[in-house]
Formats: structure tokens, C-alpha cells, sequence
């Protein structure tokens, strides 16, 4: 046998030493990392909780200590031979205006507001805190055919509104009261923060022909006369 092939020989044998070495450690790897996953496995069993089936949970209502105000919404009605107002107990506001002698192209009922996102709320600085009138209950103290008066109590005094039709005309007399509430507003507050929005509804054909004859007429307490927005420019109070 020549010096060539003794030589590879030995290094055919090294790499079938090498090669089974590293086999063997392999395994012994393999069976450690085996024993480890049964080893978890058993732990996690007997740690899971326990199942409860759904029909026997029961919530704990002990201590939940909001209430929330279940108090169903009345509605109160004022009208003439113009006008047919409904006034809500819910803030005290108005919640449809109907024009009696007017209907849609539709030929439906005209209402000015009768949308039940519209929103009319006073936000009163009270010294310990924020009113919203909005969230206030309203009751009826004097209802007549055509004049209502609601009252809300709060902070020891009461907020007051007011409404009254003429016979027959289109102009609604309104006014808000405070009473009792002096003591409870702070010196320094000589406002009262008004939020009133208006969803319109369509009245005309499409709203091609509502843009052009839509506006807002208004009147500032100093003034003799009543004013009102274009009904095709940007305009501006």
C-alpha cells in the first residue's frame, strides 16, 4: 500500500470519528430539549385554571354606583293660528315648530325645527362646577293654550324659561330666568355660554331651489328694526 492511499485511509476514518461524534451529541441534545417541552407541558397543565362555563358567571353590580337617569322625555304644546311649538322636558327646549299655514313641495307639514340632533343648551358657571342645561329635566309650572313656563331646580336656585305666542302672528316671546342663584354664580361671570344648532330639513324641490330662499333673520336688543343674512352671499352677523 502505497503513501497515497494510507493516507486517505486515515482521513476517510477521521471523518466517520467526526461524523458520529457529532451525531451522538446531537441526540443527547434532541432527548435534553424533549425532557425540557414534557417538563413545561406538565407545569402549564396544572396551572391553567379551570374553566367556568358561561351561565354560571354572575356580575358583581355591588359596586357600580352610576345611576343613569331613566326619566322619559315629556312633551308640552303651544300654538295659535300661525305657529304650533312642542316644547321638550329635556332641557326645556323646543323641539319642533310647525307653520301651520305652509307645506313642503311634498305637501307635507312645514316644520323650522324638528330634527331630533338639533341642540339648544345654556352652559351656566356655577361656582362649584358647569350646568348644562341640556342635561336638566323641565318641568311645567303654567301651561295655557298658547304661553308655558319651565323650571329646572339646581345649585339651591332655579332656571326658569318662558314662552308666549300672540294670537296671531308669527314672533315667539321667549325669555330665561335665574332665581335664587346669585350666591352660586361668581362675581366675575356676566355671561352665559348658548349653544343652539339647527339640522333644516329639505322644504323646497331639491336644495337648488332651497339655497336661494333660505336665511336667518335676527334682531339685537338695541335695534328698532329686524335684520337678516343674504340669501346668496357669505354674509356675517
Amino acid at each position: 500500500m502505497d503513501r497515497k492511499a494510507t493516507i486517505g485511509y486515515v482521513l476517510i476514518f477521521l471523518i466517520i470519528a467526526v461524523t458520529f461524534y457529532i451525531n451522538q451529541q446531537n441526540s443527547a441534545e434532541i432527548d435534553r430539549i424533549a425532557k425540557q417541552e414534557d417538563s413545561i407541558k406538565s407545569t402549564t397543565r396544572k396551572d391553567t385554571p379551570q374553566t367556568v362555563p358561561l351561565q354560571e358567571i354572575k356580575e358583581d353590580t355591588s359596586t357600580t354606583s352610576f345611576v343613569a337617569d331613566t326619566t322619559p322625555e315629556k312633551k308640552y304644546t303651544i300654538e295659535n293660528k300661525k305657529l304650533k311649538i312642542t316644547i321638550s322636558s329635556k332641557g326645556g327646549k323646543m323641539s319642533s315648530v310647525q307653520l301651520k299655514d305652509y307645506k313642503t313641495f311634498e305637501k307635507k307639514p312645514l316644520y323650522l325645527l324638528n330634527h331630533p340632533s338639533d341642540t339648544f343648551n345654556y352652559k351656566i358657571y356655577f361656582k362649584n362646577g358647569v350646568v348644562n342645561t341640556a342635561d336638566l329635566r323641565f318641568e311645567p309650572t303654567t301651561v295655557a293654550g298658547n304661553s308655558i313656563t319651565m323650571v329646572a331646580k339646581t345649585n339651591g336656585g332655579t332656571i326658569k324659561v318662558l314662552y308666549s305666542l300672540k294670537p296671531d302672528a308669527y314672533n315667539l316671546n321667549y325669555s330665561l330666568h335665574l332665581e335664587n342663584c346669585q350666591e352660586q354664580i361668581p362675581q366675575s361671570q356676566n355671561y352665559i355660554d348658548l349653544k343652539w344648532v339647527n339640522n333644516i330639513g329639505l322644504v323646497e324641490r331639491n336644495i337648488e331651489a332651497e339655497k336661494p330662499t333660505t336665511t336667518v333673520f335676527y334682531k339685537y336688543k338695541t335695534d328698532d328694526g329686524v335684520e337678516n343674512l343674504s340669501e346668496t352671499d357669505a354674509d356675517e352677523l
